[in-house]
């Protein structure tokens, strides 16, 4: 072959590897990413969260941990309701790593470093990660639920590239809108004024459409009227007038009031209040270290089931990459549009109230450098509905959604960072309205305020390490059986010259533990252990080993069945879950001093007693109307025979 066809070749060798995308060799994804679990224990001594079902955790997962909700606020039937009196742990976020599963708890591999209160929705995430990864078709979050208390969350991390060549898109997927409620017709001498009210009330004339969702639960009784709900807008009240816009940085804006009534006609002065910023619960340093969703706007007032209800927020994106690549995609947190199917312009109320817009929500961004271009990036607040299509009615328009927040951990936005924030603008009466006078007319209805963009963003992370994740390499195994009188714990490793000491821990439950062995190492990489006079029952153990650097490992879990052969022969505990009182009945082959303890989820106990047992069958009854609602462990102790039960004291029928 003549040289110059061998250079020719070599040539178009070499630009067709040239030509060839970077994002080519990347992981593609698209849809949901991410898995949710709604945590209900929060168990700081064991350090472990404790998650409805754990189906798909295992060791070594990043994880994010953030609180929805949680804040308090007034509940005064006044103009101060919604104000927000305390942030508590609403916003607090942070990143951590799963170390082991046990059950439906768990275990944690660094320490908390925030706080966090399970009955402000909690949930717990998991945090794909990649070396570079391509989104080649739009990727979303769950939609977020009040009810399960999980969702609109995108969070993932690529060590080098996120190739984003399709949107990352959670506009909608915050805090929800105020729902429709259809109302009887008024009367025009009964002016609803109230910024809180129940679904219904003696007086049918009185009542007011749903808030939206914000940072804050629902007053029970104060679900409607046109109060605030923290970031929440507020409904419309009777008659006819504009659901709030929702709120996140930027304030949300105020509903449209009805006009152009007779004297005799239903009168409607009292919309819908905006949703209350949020700038100074988060979006800065140290404790304040907080983000939101975007709050839901408030329902429009309706008794002709064609008003609009409140568009939803926008949700949270966080990204952690050293880079993004800008294709053609972008990333959006928009809240959303007030929408009724059932209108000829479903985005336009018509004999009735619009609704508010939702709010936009937030875009965090832990990445050193844009390539390619500029990224867009959004967290607009919606605008509000406009009202009165095609009908003489001068009714209330919607107030728009206050701007999102875009925040970047450089020390400055990137000037390649296209970041829009802005708030919606508020609703006006449809042009096509019969009566002309009005038509255009905000009747009082405000645009939300606009967000903002923030540099300077530092991701939370858990600290200290605890552990690291079960099994680990250089444990070769880890065994357990049982003898008459001491169950005997077997290991070997593979190396010993970093290893400080072992330490053998028990558990009866698998979330507190006790050390019950340490063995300083002694050069000898096979060990045997006996834990004398076991509890009966099934034991767990794991073995934990410590290194120089600081660095801890742990086993899988072994679990051994002591059987009963005195003591007690027979014990259940009847009503579980228990409401005021529960019975132990057991058998039991000696008589003596039984011990009783009750003990939390975090190893504290409760309660203890003292009750006299004869051989044979026993029923003790105790009281729990006085514990806290939840889950707790009985500790029966005979003689040094120990048996442990577990109890569930129910809320929902007290």
């Amino acid at each position: 072959m003549k040289p110059y066809v061998v250079l020719i070749r070599l040539i178009l060798i070499i630009c067709c590897f040239l030509s060839i995308s970077p994002a080519t060799t990347a992981q593609s994804i698209s849809g949901v990413v991410n898995s949710y679990y709604r945590v209900t224990g929060i168990n700081v001594v064991p350090n472990t969260v404790t998650v409805t079902s754990s189906a798909g955790l295992s060791p070594g997962m990043k994880i994010l941990i953030i609180q929805m909700k949680g804040a308090a606020i007034n509940s005064a039937n006044s103009n101060l309701f919604g104000n927000i009196n305390a942030v508590n742990n609403a916003g607090n976020y942070e990143i951590n790593v799963v170390c082991g599963v046990a059950g439906n708890n768990i275990l944690l591999k660094y320490s908390l470093t925030r706080s966090y209160d399970a009955t402000g929705s909690v949930q717990l995430i998991t945090v794909p990660q990649y070396n570079s990864v391509t989104v080649v078709d739009t990727v979303r979050a769950a939609n977020w639920s009040a009810a399960t208390g999980t969702g609109g969350v995108v969070v993932l991390e690529a060590s080098n590239t996120i190739y984003l060549n399709s949107a990352i898109d959670v506009s909608g997927k915050g805090f929800v809108g105020g729902s429709l409620q259809n109302y009887p017709d008024c009367v025009w001498s009964t002016d609803v004024t109230q910024y809180a009210l129940p679904i219904s009330s003696a007086d049918v004339n009185v009542n007011g459409s749903r808030k939206g969702e914000g940072i804050a639960d629902f007053i029970v009784g104060s679900e409607f009227g046109r109060g605030k709900q923290a970031n929440g807008g507020g409904g419309g009240n009777n008659h006819n007038t504009g659901g709030a816009g929702g709120s996140n940085y930027g304030t949300g804006g105020n509903g449209g009031i009805r006009s152009n009534e007779t004297f005799f006609q239903c009168h409607g002065t009292s919309a819908g209040v905006g949703g209350l910023t949020l700038s100074p619960y988060g979006y800065s340093g140290g404790a304040n270290n907080k983000i939101f969703f975007g709050g839901g706007g408030g329902s429009g007032h309706q008794n002709n089931n064609v008003a609009t209800p409140g568009g939803n927020g926008g949700g949270i994106i966080i990204l952690i990459a050293n880079t993004i690549y800008n294709g053609t995609g972008k990333l959006m947190a928009n809240g959303g549009l007030p929408y009724n199917p059932l209108c000829v312009n479903p985005y336009s109320a018509e004999g009735d109230g619009g609704g508010g817009g939702g709010a936009g929500g937030t875009i965090v961004l832990n990445v050193q450098n844009i390539a390619n271009g500029t990224l867009t990036t959004e967290a607009i607040g919606a605008a509000g509905s406009q009202s009165g299509r095609a009908t003489n009615n001068c009714t209330g328009p919607g107030g728009g959604g206050g701007g999102g927040v875009v925040w970047v951990s450089n020390a400055a936005v990137l000037p390649n960072i296209s970041s829009v924030v802005n708030g919606g603008i508020n609703g006006t009466i449809s042009m096509v309205n019969s009566t002309v006078a009005c038509r255009g007319l905000a009747n009082g209805a405000t645009s939300g305020g606009n967000g903002t963009n923030l540099s300077g963003h530092v991701l939370p992370l858990s600290a200290p390490l605890i552990c690291s994740p079960l099994a680990a390499d250089n444990i070769l195994y880890f065994e357990g059986k049982s003898g008459s009188i001491a169950n005997q714990l077997s290991w070997s490793v593979s190396s010993i010259d970093e290893i400080v000491q072992y330490q053998v821990e028990r558990s009866d439950n698998q979330v507190s533990y006790q050390v019950i062995y340490t063995i300083i190492n002694n050069g000898v990489k096979s060990q045997n252990v006996f834990d004398q006079n076991p509890p009966y029952g099934t034991s767990y153990y794991r073995l934990k080993i410590k290194y120089k650097n600081g660095q801890t490992d742990y086993s899988k879990l072994v679990a051994i069945d002591r059987k009963l052969t005195s003591g007690f022969d027979w014990i259940s505990l009847n009503p579980n879950p228990a409401t005021d009182q529960f019975k132990i009945n057991l058998t039991s082959v000696q008589q003596g001093n039984l011990q009783i303890s009750v003990i939390n989820q975090l190893g504290q106990q409760q309660r203890s007693y003292d009750k006299f047992i004869t051989k044979g069958y026993n029923t003790i009854t105790l009281p729990v109307e006085t514990l806290s609602p939840g889950i707790y462990f009985i500790v029966l102790n005979l003689n040094g025979n120990r048996q442990v039960k577990k109890v569930i004291v129910n809320a929902q029928i007290r």
